[in-house]
């Protein structure tokens, strides 16, 4: 049986690692000063903008403390498939605003570990731009 996932005593501990401040969580999220200091004390105003906050709070912190474990191959094949799945880019869509070849990203997707680590850089850096300018661009 696994564990709860404890958004504020993990939130709490990377924290007090040094792995990000209340700052950042603050500009990140849009959370007020006083939510996430009510967060992190692990009380709850029970108001519906504060649960919407300490949704993304929550999600947030478990991919700052868990989502970073993923392989790198890995995590570059799940932003091109989320760039396909999510919001219908096609490869050719991809490989045109990458510069990268269509050919390079499906071999890239089928056997990472055959593509050269300078291709697989250029791929996961200029994907990662692409996954940031449609997150920016997406209602909030």
């Amino acid at each position: 049986m696994s564990e709860t996932f404890d958004t504020a005593k993990q939130l709490k501990r990377i924290i007090a690692e040094g792995r990000i401040s209340e700052e950042s969580i603050i500009k990140t999220t849009g959370i007020s000063e006083n939510d996430l200091s009510l967060l992190l004390n692990e009380e709850n105003p029970h108001s519906g903008r504060f649960f919407e906050e300490s949704a993304r709070i929550s999600m947030l912190t478990a991919q700052l403390t868990h989502g970073i474990e993923i392989q790198d191959d890995e995590r570059v094949a799940g932003i091109i498939n989320g760039l396909v799945g999510e919001f219908q880019f096609s490869l050719e869509n991809i490989a045109l605003l990458t510069g990268i070849g269509v050919q390079e990203i499906q071999d890239f997707l089928d056997a990472p570990e055959s593509t050269p680590s300078n291709r697989k850089y250029e791929l996961a850096s200029r994907v990662s731009y692409l996954n940031m300018v449609v997150a920016n661009a997406r209602p909030s």
